[in-house]
């Protein structure tokens, strides 16, 4: 990594500046920027200081102009936390505050989004210093991209590339309890309160040093790191915190400008803390918080908490969040489906933009605790007594008629059971399901004919009138689907079947797949699992594939892209003629299931080959629907 200059000890140094790129996907081969300027001095005289202001309020995203202003100050003592400035509304002279206000504007709209600006008063002159896009909390980002849209301040592709995929998912994330914080602080739990720098709601271990927050952190706790200010030596602590509060510095100070940028809850100037790194203590008066303890911030509201809280799942996203991803859904022209187990997740995960839903029956039964009766069911099939057929039908009745109700008429999905499934293997797998039996999709006999009977039950119960897709996992062979299709037409027009593609050899003869079974999902984790020769449940774990990529054994990841020779799959299905009914973009219906976390990448790729149909499990529903209206959206390239 280059190592950035570090004239005054305060700068980043190697190791810092590899942590910060290394966390952002930034090549170590790009070098390092420099500017040069010439000199104004904020330090001169009492009508002089330095400021920064943010265009909006990049914690909220209101359209104000937010920043603060030091008198008699460098750029460094507003930033570095080291002394707490005042609001720049309250500090600067009324009539450089217009000037700065009017100028703001001007640069806002000649770039198109919301600015960080640092400026420099000498002598009772404004001087702009810096301008660079700034960095905003994912709410902020939100309703940022939601209103600069709405303005007519930027394009679609503008706006959106505004937005992270990580930070809608930090909009999305679980909050505290409210009881219980009430509870709290009746209680005498708040230790303080400081200002709130990012917003989010997180309990953890306390940790008062960055090297034991990052160790922490790789052995699998929560951390919360105090620090007494934050400097860029604290990155790596930074990045593995889930929290951060230091005690002095205010909005726009290091710790503050960074956790913004990580997405990560953070208080500032909580000037009440002492932050004792030699006792590995926390002091707020007399009392005292050891190292380890558990703490709780809110970096909304600037409130400490002795003490862990429960979670409890937020309601419906915003109404930027709704508008911003209703035009994303249009400009991508998809329909994206959610993975669900019980009836609960249903009402969720249609009012996150989801057309329907996609159930998978083996996760439901392991949700309902019935996977015992089910492996029971498929040992002792044949013997004297045992009926298969009931037992499963009843098991997908009872599991499927509560789902097909909250669907209430939605698109409705089924996935079949799945006897590769190491749930589904239990102790005791070749007693059983025999080993081959297990892999071949049909290898139980009268397993398909009680699923499809199980979910003709639950749609009758339900009233579901628009019929249910069982989509029926590792078909590859154009006879499974005939059988396939013989058995689904003995329950008329209530059931429909589509076939679930995991391997090669099925995406290969996905064309006569689709001509005969009419509509196609591509499980598309598996099938990379399958390329790569990696069990499933490897793939989806961080070892040893991390250290695999580490040492620079492989040109492609397969968790966070798709692999080339998946891709050429892809096109080359969709390059066949329409007539044959194999093209991705034609009449056919050919979707993707990404699995259980989307990229841009992989969405961007699928969707310029023409894929319009998409699954993801639910939590991903938002970001994949971002995703396709970046990739709808962004320009063509020259």
């Amino acid at each position: 990594a280059a190592r950035t200059a570090d004239t005054d000890g305060t700068g980043p140094t190697t190791s810092e500046t590899t942590s910060y790129r290394d966390f952002h996907g930034i090549p170590h081969d790009l070098g390092t920027a420099v500017v040069v300027q010439s000199m104004v001095f904020g330090n001169l005289s009492q009508d002089s200081g330095s400021g920064v202001v943010f265009t909006r309020n990049p914690v909220s995203g209101e359209r104000e102009l937010f920043g603060e202003y030091l008198a008699a100050s460098q750029g460094e003592d507003v930033v570095a936390g080291t002394r707490t400035p005042s609001p720049v509304a309250e500090a600067l002279n009324p009539i450089l505050l217009d000037e700065l206000t009017e100028t703001c504007a001007r640069l806002e709209a000649s770039h198109a989004d919301v600015l960080d600006i640092e400026f420099t008063v000498e002598g009772s002159r404004l001087y702009f210093l810096q301008v660079r896009s700034a960095k905003r909390t994912p709410e902020a980002a939100v309703r940022i991209a939601a209103d600069l849209l709405a303005e007519g301040r930027a394009s679609l592709s503008g706006a959106l590339s505004g937005v992270s995929l990580e930070q809608i998912r930090q909009v999305q994330r679980p909050g505290f309890d409210e009881a219980e914080v009430e509870e709290a602080r009746r209680a005498g739990r708040l230790v303080t309160t400081g200002t709130g720098a990012c917003p989010g709601q997180v309990s953890g271990r306390l940790v008062v040093d960055p090297d034991r927050a990052k160790e922490m952190a790789e052995q699998g706790e929560k951390v919360i790191l105090a620090r007494s200010i934050t400097s860029p030596a604290d990155l790596h602590g930074m990045i593995a915190a889930e929290g951060i509060v230091t005690a002095t510095g205010g909005s726009t100070s290091h710790a503050a400008v960074v956790a913004r940028a990580l997405a990560t809850p953070c208080v500032v100037g909580a000037d009440e803390i002492v932050v004792d790194e030699h006792a590995r203590t926390l002091r707020v008066g007399e009392s005292s918080i050891a190292e380890g303890e558990h703490v709780s911030l809110d970096g909304a509201t600037g409130e400490l908490f002795a003490g862990a809280f429960a979670t409890a799942t937020q309601g419906a996203a915003t109404a930027a969040l709704s508008s911003l991803l209703d035009t994303a859904r249009r400009a991508a022209d998809s329909a994206v489906l959610g993975r669900v187990t019980v009836a609960a997740d249903v009402a969720p995960v249609l009012a996150a933009g989801a057309s329907g839903i996609v159930f998978p029956l083996d996760a439901a039964l392991a949700a309902a605790g019935e996977l015992g009766t089910l492996r029971l069911a498929v040992a002792e099939r044949g013997r004297t007594g045992s009926d298969l057929h009931e037992t499963v039908a009843a098991l997908v009745e009872q599991a499927a008629a509560p789902v097909l109700a909250a669907a209430a008429g939605a698109e409705v999905v089924v996935r079949s059971i799945d006897l590769r499934s190491d749930d589904l293997a239990g102790p005791g797998e070749a007693e059983v399901i025999d080993g081959l039996e297990r892999y071949l999709p049909l290898g139980v006999e009268g397993l398909l004919d009680a699923q499809l009977e199980g979910l003709a039950r639950a749609a009758a119960r339900a009233g579901d009138k628009a019929g249910v897709r069982l989509a029926v996992s590792h078909l590859d062979d154009v006879l499974e689907v005939a059988a396939v299709r013989r058995a689904v037409q003995q329950h008329g027009d209530l059931i429909r079947a589509d076939a679930f593609v995991t391997s090669p050899r099925g995406m290969l003869g996905l064309s006569a797949l689709a001509r005969d079974q009419g509509g196609v999902w591509v499980d598309l984790p598996a099938l990379q699992a399958a390329t790569r020769a990696i069990p499933l449940h490897l793939l989806r774990a961080a070892d040893p594939l991390d250290a695999y990529a580490a040492r620079g054994l492989t040109s492609s990841d397969p968790r966070v892209t798709v692999d080339p020779a998946v891709a050429r799959l892809f096109e080359v299905l969709s390059s066949r003629p329409p007539t044959s009914g194999a093209s991705v973009d034609g009449a056919l219906t050919v979707a993707v299931d990404l699995g259980t976390v989307v990229t841009a990448d992989s969405a961007a790729l699928l969707h310029a080959l023409g894929v319009r149909r998409f699954a993801a499990d639910a939590p991903e529903v938002r970001p994949l629907l971002l995703a396709l209206g970046k990739a709808a959206s962004a320009p063509d390239e020259p």
